[in-house]
């Protein structure tokens, strides 16, 4: 009996020292005492995370966008290292790789893409490299500066430094341009950087989710606003035209045929009822299926000239020249009856005129 009570006490003597883990934090749980944070693999450590590969467990740590402005969730752009070249690498969905830092200068402290970091008056800015980890990292030369570098739901990345007398955050810098980010306005969405807001659908499409769009989330793009049909007795589809930055090119599917005139190309594309869209360069008839080009990073213009023209078979009705027949029928509809009841009034003026004189 008395071994037992000598335990107890001892229990209740240290335990409030004993320190218990969880695997997760829930909301408005804070960390108190004694407590800190530790990962399970040991992936990051004292309390912050840090992008980077770690060469004990050969892994990478990847920074990750919200999925939207009020969705904390996994989106689809990531940040992530390559310890290879010393250069960090921008990724849609964790396979397209649309940006890159450039290696890092070990003279300039800057990344070699990075022209911005040259002002780093505010920053200091280091690349760690070790037979441990390998990781970039920075700190303020003036301490009494808050500053925090994330990965923003439209795919840039961004630095911003907070200010007292605004309260609140100033862009420092960020990389790359919107309309540089892959697949930034969904499938069939367009992106211009001259334009607010920058994602626009194509003529013939309107946004999937407009809520979603509200939010600044285009992942889901564009749909068309007529489905395709592919049966004989309607009318042949039309098409819209579209650009491709050269540089996403090849990171879609399509078909290639040799053909010697566009022409012939885009007849082949209305005559395959799997075809939603053709690009001929280079001699090179490109054909596109509804999957290969739901992945297609469109722009509005051709405005840096580094893009091919795509044409986008639409339904007929929702072509330009047929929605400008329908305009222009509707115009004198509109304009027919103006002039009837113009003609009525002149009536009933010239009746009145002629009753006053006798």
């Amino acid at each position: 009996m008395n071994l037992i009570v000598a335990w107890l006490l001892l229990y209740f003597v240290f335990a409030p020292c004993l320190v218990y883990g969880g695997d997760t934090l829930v909301v408005n749980e804070y960390l108190s005492g004694n407590q800190t944070l530790v990962s399970r693999a040991g992936t990051f450590e004292m309390g912050f995370f840090r992008p980077g590969y770690n060469k004990r467990t050969n892994t990478s740590q990847v920074i990750t966008s919200w999925r939207s402005t009020v969705d904390p969730g996994p989106g689809l752009y990531s940040l992530q290292i390559d310890s290879i070249e010393k250069q960090y690498l921008l990724k849609w969905n964790k396979s397209v790789e649309y940006w890159t830092s450039g290696s890092w200068d070990g003279q300039k402290h800057i990344f070699a893409l990075v022209p911005e970091m040259r002002l780093n008056y505010i920053y200091n800015f280091s690349y760690v490299d070790n037979d441990n980890e390998s990781y970039f990292t920075y700190s303020m030369y003036n301490p009494e500066i808050i500053s925090r570098f994330i990965i923003d739901i439209s795919g840039q990345i961004k630095q911003l430094s907070w200010l007292d007398a605004s309260q609140q955050w100033n862009l420092f810098w960020s990389q790359p341009q919107f309309c540089e980010v892959y697949a930034r306005c969904g499938p069939f969405g367009a992106c211009g950087e001259n334009r607010l807001p920058f994602c626009n659908c194509l003529t013939a499409f309107e946004p999937r989710s407009p809520h979603n769009w509200d939010l600044s989330d285009f992942s889901g793009g564009c749909m068309r606003k007529t489905k395709l049909s592919c049966k004989a007795k309607e009318e042949k589809p039309g098409f819209i035209l579209g650009y491709v930055p050269s540089r996403f090119f090849s990171s879609s599917e399509n078909k290639t045929l040799l053909h010697n005139d566009e022409s012939e190309c885009r007849n082949f594309c209305l005559v395959d009822c799997s075809c939603y869209a053709y690009t001929f360069v280079s001699e090179q008839c490109h054909l596109w299926n509804d999957e290969g080009l739901s992945n297609v990073s469109l722009m509005l213009s051709d405005s840096n000239s580094q893009t091919f023209a795509i044409n986008i078979k639409v339904s007929s009705s929702d072509t330009p020249t047929n929605a400008s027949k329908i305009n222009t029928k509707g115009f004198f509809q509109d304009f027919s009856v103006l002039c009837y009841f113009a003609a009525l009034e002149l009536y009933a003026t010239e009746e009145r005129k002629d009753k006053d004189v006798e």
